[in-house]
């Protein structure tokens, strides 16, 4: 890791016209930009003292054991159904919120954490669910799971892309809100942008697949990666996205 190069990643709508859409073009362009500046600066804060939570790390490393046993339609293990390939999202939301329990995290980061490897994995789910992609062996009658593509490292790089957008959305919106306050008198119609912050998230998110899968295949073919490994991948993957959150300040 650290070598990637993937250039400006292209977005729908800059940071600034995303505040822009929730103030009203009679706002004053300083305080938005303002605005926007101090929001960026405050979710780079949190992302960079994320990286060395317990809850952050370990919510992810859940994601990871998810993907290692889908290598063998071994998903449902984690939920104590070794006979059921294909497990329910409520079930791994529930055995994912007893891993991260285990562990003495910020509780503001365990909740952000654990909903957003929540909110990946029913993302992923609904995706690949509503995607109709049969199995080799459809005819022969065996159910193809729906986690199974989460054992290639082409599956993890995009749940991984999820978890990562979907706490840096958590928290886009979060400080946005705060930082605004009155100063924004449009700031009402604030939930009708929410889809373009967590686009927004989903489109910085990008840095992160792009190291991902070749990342998984040399610690994860065959094996759990060990806490020091997946410790390294957050660490790496919340540095790419403030480095893409300062993009984004400076222009």
């Amino acid at each position: 890791m650290g070598h990637e190069r993937v250039g400006t990643l292209p977005k729908s709508k800059q940071w600034r016209q995303i505040v822009q859409g929730m103030s009203g073009s009679y706002v004053n362009p300083t305080l938005v930009s303002s605005v926007a500046s101090d929001t960026l600066g405050l979710v780079k804060g949190q992302l960079k003292a994320a990286e060395n939570d317990a809850a952050v790390r370990e919510a992810f490393a859940f994601l990871v054991r998810v993907s290692v046993a889908a290598r063998s339609n071994g998903v449902g293990e984690l939920v104590g159904k070794s006979n059921d390939a294909d497990p329910s999202t409520l079930s791994l939301a529930i055995a994912l919120r007893r891993h991260v329990a285990d562990f003495n995290g910020n509780p503001e980061y365990t909740v952000i954490a654990q909903d957003a490897a929540i909110d990946a994995l029913g993302r992923w789910h609904r995706q690949e669910a509503s995607g109709g992609t049969e199995s080799l062996f459809a005819d022969e009658g065996i159910k193809q799971s729906v986690w199974q593509r989460l054992g290639n490292g082409e599956g993890f790089s995009e749940l991984s892309r999820l978890y990562f957008s979907s706490f840096t959305a958590r928290y886009l919106n979060f400080f946005l809100e705060r930082e605004a306050g009155t100063a924004l008198p449009n700031l009402g119609a604030r939930q009708a942008f929410e889809a373009e912050i967590s686009k927004h998230a989903f489109e910085s998110s990008k840095i992160t697949q792009s190291f991902a899968a070749a990342w998984f295949k040399k610690h994860a073919a065959d094996r759990d990666p060990t806490s020091k490994e997946v410790r390294g991948f957050v660490a790496h993957a919340f540095g790419k996205m403030r480095d893409e959150l300062n993009r984004e300040g400076t222009r």
